[in-house]
């Protein structure tokens, strides 16, 4: 659902920038100046409003859009997309079940990939030995999975009720670097430090002001530490 409002967000900024580009606007340029990544990176509770923020340049523009794809019918389908996802959005518990959902889908999805690369590329491919060395090196080396998260250095973990459930929306820092950032849905959330190594403090704030701070620990380039946080009165420290 994230995904099917940036991309209609897109479909939507990209042509109007086109447009501000065509009558020399630079203002209506630069609004409309953002990339599907940077959509698609927006924190879950932001994208939503900024979807709605951008709906409501463009809508006013509608009338002169006609040339570039963009109608009414486009409009209200986006909106549509946004009302969708903000929907979802009040109800942590529908979005933690519909991504559950698609995680299951996920590993049936690899599964059927992995069955055809094993039974049918990789069998095709050797049939171009003979005439082919180069090709079948090529694949052989295309065909192995980097993974480009090693040697990455980050703290991770969750933020959890006493019993257990999810807390949507806590705020966490480096206490002594300019890091920060808000978990998601399912009460996760991934922080990068700017040095390392370094000994730093997380604090987790949640959204009725309630802080939890770590001891001090250390972190060194590459490292991956988990800190939970568990809410619940009187405040446990982090885990």
């Amino acid at each position: 659902m994230q995904e099917a409002l940036c991309q209609s967000t897109i479909s939507h900024i990209s042509p109007t920038m086109a447009y501000a580009t065509s009558i020399n606007d630079t203002t209506l340029e630069e609004q409309m100046n953002l990339s599907l990544t940077e959509h698609r990176e927006t924190n879950d509770d932001q994208i939503g409003q900024k979807a709605q923020t951008l709906l409501g340049i463009v809508n006013n523009l509608v009338g002169s859009l006609g040339d570039y794809g963009i109608t009414n019918a486009t409009i209200a389908s986006w909106q549509q997309d946004i009302n969708n996802y903000l929907a979802v959005l009040t109800n942590p518990r529908i979005a933690i079940t519909h991504r559950a959902t698609l995680n299951e889908e996920l590993v049936t999805l690899f599964k059927e990939a992995n069955t055809i690369l094993k039974k049918t590329l990789d069998p095709i491919s050797i049939s171009f030995k003979p005439n082919n060395k180069h090709y079948l090196s090529d694949y052989e080396k295309a065909r192995e999975i980097i993974d480009l998260g090693k040697g990455s250095t980050h703290c991770k973990g969750k933020c959890t009720t006493a019993d257990g459930q999810p807390k949507y929306n806590v705020k966490i820092k480096v206490n002594e670097q300019p890091v920060e950032t808000a978990n998601d849905v399912d009460g996760l959330f991934l922080l990068n430090p700017d040095t390392a190594p370094a000994t730093i403090t997380l604090t987790a704030t949640d959204t009725d002001g309630t802080t939890q701070t770590t001891p001090p620990f250390e972190i060194k380039k590459g490292d991956s530490i988990i800190k939970n946080f568990v809410f619940q009165p009187p405040a446990n420290p982090p885990a």
